[in-house]
């Protein structure tokens, strides 16, 4: 075979391995969550948010964007999802800033704390403290 051959087939399947099999979806692409609960684990506590339909919700897209709803205001922006390490980050948060009455801004600002998450079957727990987390359950 053609030295200049091999070297060629070798570039296209660097290439093809490097750039045509990027994928961004992961464990939580394409899922969509509503708030069950605000919970203390050290004490027990859950506090359930008040509120119907698209409140207290999260989505997540396999481009690495959130979006979602509080009480009154639609937020989205970006995450950084860690699977391996149980890892995920928010950053670049935008909300429509409306009053929020109830859990509203509780919700909004636990969000901005989150750096943990765990997912078992159709629930999804966001860790933003030691000893706190957002129990979510899974939507259609």
């Amino acid at each position: 075979m053609n030295y200049n051959k091999v070297v060629y087939i070798v570039l296209f399947i660097s290439f093809l391995l490097l750039y045509g099999c990027k994928d961004d979806d992961h464990i939580l692409s394409g899922t969509r969550w509503k708030l069950e609960a605000f919970v203390n684990d050290s004490t027990g506590n859950k506090s359930t948010p008040q509120g119907e339909g698209r409140m207290y919700t999260l989505f997540f897209d396999s481009s690495k964007k959130f979006s979602g709803y509080s009480s009154v205001n639609e937020f989205y922006g970006n995450y950084k999802l860690n699977e391996e390490m149980g890892t995920i980050s928010f950053s670049d948060f935008w909300t429509t800033k409306v009053g929020e009455p109830g859990d509203g801004e509780k919700y909004y600002d636990s969000l901005q704390k989150v750096y943990s998450f765990l997912l078992s079957q159709d629930k999804l727990r966001l860790i933003y403290d030691k000893e706190k987390c957002l129990l979510f359950y899974a939507i259609d």
